[in-house]
């Protein structure tokens, strides 16, 4: 009997962490996590703020856009199964899946840009450096952004498997 209300303690300690992590948010983590960007860039207290506004404005666009990306591709998957597929509209959903996924680069594109302006000469300087500090070998600077903001996020960008196959990480 001991035993198990040990393992239930146990059980429901680890549970009740768990939950604690999963509230926690993105909000109680600097930028991206274990990156520590905001700390590295040394931002003040009104550079978070601003920064956090950006972050947020980012999130809350790249969870739409996602949204319309998963619907859109559900759609596309439906079209592909039909009895007789449509080419001009698995084309036209293509294309409209295509245009969406341009819309969170470039959305991702433009928080760079908006963060880039609210640093100064020295932070801008550790700030386009930053990818290098990260530790990536090879990979372009925007596949960085992505799974950093990503990450952030809590999500993984899914790419052309995961429209054709439905899969996603």
């Amino acid at each position: 009997m001991k035993k198990i209300l040990l393992l239930m303690l146990v059980t429901s300690t680890i549970a009740m962490s768990q939950q604690d992590k999963r509230e926690a948010g993105p909000h109680d983590r600097q930028m991206y996590g274990r990156g520590r960007i905001a700390e590295k860039l040394k931002l003040t207290d009104d550079q978070k703020k601003e920064f956090a506004k950006l972050r947020d404005g980012l999130e809350k666009s790249a969870i739409t856009t996602r949204s319309k990306i998963q619907l859109a591709r559900v759609d596309l998957r439906q079209m592909y199964a039909e009895e007789k597929p449509d080419r001009s509209k698995i084309e036209d959903k293509a294309r409209e899946i295509g245009k969406l996924e341009t819309d969170l680069k470039l959305a991702r594109t433009g928080f760079w840009f908006d963060v880039n302006n609210i640093l100064t000469a020295e932070q801008k300087a550790t700030w386009k450096k930053l990818p290098e500090m990260m530790g990536g070998h090879g990979n372009s600077f925007m596949r960085k952004m992505r799974m950093r903001v990503g990450r952030l996020m809590g999500h993984d960008f899914g790419g052309e498997e995961e429209m054709m196959y439905g899969e996603s990480n």
